[in-house]
């Protein structure tokens, strides 16, 4: 499973290159601070879906306030992955 640290190791990476990942706190504003646009965030969300091998609710993915920090990005792969084990129970 994806920690949150991947996501800020994939953010620093594919994102936004040259940014000290300790510059990107858990729950700083992404989309506030001009760190990731919705561009971004379909790469981010493109990652994600490949990296837990699931998709994730389209009424996820327009709600900007579900993807702009890692800790609600982390929180919306353990939703999906608890949504996942619980479909299969």
């Amino acid at each position: 499973m994806l920690s949150k640290e991947n996501i800020r190791e994939f953010i620093v990476r594919e994102l936004i290159p040259g940014i000290n990942p300790e510059d990107l706190s858990d729950d700083l504003d992404l989309i506030d601070a001009g760190i990731i646009d919705s561009l971004d965030i379909l790469k981010l969300v493109d990652y994600i879906e490949k990296q837990i091998h699931t998709s994730l609710d389209p009424d996820d993915i327009a709600n900007p306030d579900r993807l702009n920090s890692i800790e609600k990005i982390f929180q919306l792969i353990l939703l999906c992955h608890t949504t996942s084990i619980s479909r299969f129970s």
